[in-house]
C-alpha cells in the first residue's frame, strides 16, 4: 500500500464528526494531555453550578 492509500485508508477510519481534531494540532494536543491526565487518575469531578 503506498502512502496516498494509507493516508486515506487512515482518514476513511476517522469518524467524520471527528476529523476536523486531526487538522487542529492545539486542540489535538489538548486531548492528548487530558487522555494522559485521566489515565495518570489527574481528574476531578466539576460542579456545573460552580461555573
Amino acid at each position: 500500500m503506498d502512502t496516498a492509500n494509507a493516508l486515506l485508508k487512515t482518514e476513511a477510519d476517522i469518524p467524520q464528526a471527528e476529523q476536523w481534531l486531526y487538522y487542529n494540532p492545539e486542540a489535538l494536543k489538548s486531548v492528548l494531555i487530558g487522555l494522559e491526565d485521566a489515565k495518570a487518575g489527574r481528574v476531578q469531578k466539576l460542579n456545573l453550578d460552580e461555573l
